[in-house]
């Protein structure tokens, strides 16, 4: 019982490691799959925002063009700056002239007026004496939870009615947008996690039901006959993949071995008949001079049965007088 209680726990762990070598090139690229979206997703959300607040910026720019060329008064920019400035994602905005680096208009009204340099930070101020480009889409610098971005176009400087050199600022709060992405990116990495489990699932049903199963079958009828002890018979198995090619072949092969087996007991039966009523003493002898066989002439000549012959010694049975001759024949066994 033990032997075949470990027999069949062995059996259920090569159908466990056959599953899961099966299935093991799917879990892999599902994985590594899941990996690189994640890292692209996170890769992505910068450039993503940067994009998104270039966008914002230009709309900001076109807005304040239009609107000054109509009414260029100071006044007038400044009211323009606090309306933009109720978008939820830009936090300040600041437009400052670049000849005298002065604040000509923030969505901080006590700053109106300032030196730019009284009223930003050194690495904002960096970021002021070299502006990007209107339609640079890769400026701008993240400190903390926001990019800081500075552009540089002109306007109509309403002191000398000319076009002048202006720098516009503004803060912009990515944690809305970053929510978004990151919310499209948990979606997609579900999606694809759910897609993979579902393939997976069905990978193990059909591994289960194509291969698994009739394996299981063939093992244990093969299991079943050598339990028992018994002669090999066919197996029995629906399929006809490779499995049924297998089980045909086996079944090919016994139904050989049954034919063989057959013509041998076939062949030694005859031969038993003829050696029993050959009219000569016929006796075999195993290695320890026990009779194994003695033919119906030889029970005769003794007045034996054969229950009383046979494993019994040669000298127990045989006359000493006819054993004498035997014993050279005999010792050499």
């Amino acid at each position: 019982m033990e032997s075949q209680s470990h027999h069949t726990e062995s059996q259920s762990h090569s159908t466990r490691s056959i599953a899961l070598k099966l299935n093991l090139s799917t879990l892999f690229i599902g994985t590594l799959l899941c990996g690189i979206l994640a890292v692209y997703f996170f890769q992505e959300t910068q450039e993503r925002v940067k994009e998104q607040a270039s966008i914002e910026l230009t709309q900001i720019t076109d807005t304040l063009k239009l609107a000054l060329e109509t009414n260029s008064h100071l006044s007038n920019m400044i009211r323009i700056v606090g309306v933009l400035t109720t978008n939820k994602n830009i936090d300040r905005l600041s437009v400052i002239k670049s000849s005298d680096m002065r604040v000509n208009a923030d969505s901080l009204t006590q700053y109106n007026g300032r030196l730019a340099k009284e009223v930003f930070p050194a690495p904002i101020m960096e970021l002021l004496t070299s502006p990007a480009r209107v339609h640079d889409q890769q400026s701008g610098e993240f400190i903390g939870s926001h990019l800081h971005h500075a552009v540089q176009f002109h306007l109509i400087d309403p002191e000398v009615n000319r076009l002048r050199p202006y720098i516009i600022y503004f803060k912009y709060d990515k944690t809305l947008l970053e929510a978004g992405i990151n919310q499209t990116r948990n979606n997609y990495l579900l999606i694809v996690i759910c897609a993979f489990s579902s393939l997976l699932l069905i990978n193990l049903w059909i591994h289960k039901v194509v291969v698994l199963t009739p394996l299981f079958q063939i093992t244990a009828q093969l299991k079943h006959q050598a339990g028992r002890n018994i002669s090999p018979k066919p197996l029995k198995i629906s399929t006809r993949d490779e499995f049924g090619i297998l089980a045909n072949s086996y079944n090919h092969s016994v139904h050989t071995q049954l034919l063989q087996k057959k013509e041998l007991e076939k062949s030694h039966r005859h031969i038993k008949n003829m050696t029993r009523v050959l009219p000569v003493h016929l006796i075999y002898v195993d290695t320890k001079q026990k009779i194994q066989f003695i033919n119906r002439h030889s029970l005769k000549w003794l007045d034996s049965e054969n229950n009383e012959v046979l494993n019994h010694t040669c000298e127990a049975i045989i006359p000493l007088n006819f054993l004498s001759l035997w014993l050279p024949s005999l010792n050499k066994l």
